[in-house]
């Protein structure tokens, strides 16, 4: 199966075209890394852990909507953490956005990540119904 051509995502920087949002193969949609970073604007959400946390889990819910997925359809996700102090902040906000039945998940704790970002999470989903918005990479 293979992945649909890249497009890159509207505002992302010219000097990233290998930056590829999501990825959709079938019903497996992969979405990588976010940031809490609004890549139209430039502006960074990174007032608390909870902020960048709920940041992120709607830009990847916006990602798997933009596949014909949804929040439901996540079966795995990876969270990176700079400072697991923070863990129950963090896990607050996302047991909001998975409140039954929750996707597997692993979470690290990182020395660092891109600056000023405390907070990186990735998800794989397995899409059972739906189209794609055009079978496309954002």
């Amino acid at each position: 199966m293979t992945p649909s051509a890249a497009n890159p995502h509207a505002g992302e920087p010219e000097s990233a075209p290998w930056l590829r949002h999501v990825v959709r193969a079938g019903g497996i949609v992969a979405v990588s890394g976010q940031v809490a970073r609004d890549w139209e604007t430039g502006a960074d959400f990174v007032d608390s852990v909870g902020q960048e946390t709920r940041y992120i889990l709607d830009r990847i819910s916006q990602l798997l909507e933009s596949q014909g997925c949804a929040m439901n359809d996540v079966i795995k996700v990876t969270a990176y953490l700079t400072d697991f102090g923070r863990f129950v902040e963090f896990n607050e906000v996302y047991r909001e956005f998975f409140p039954t039945n929750p996707p597997t998940r692993t979470a690290i704790e990182v020395s660092a990540l891109a600056q000023p970002y405390n907070v990186e999470i990735d998800a794989l989903a397995v899409c059972q119904s739906g189209e794609p918005d055009a079978v496309r990479h954002r």
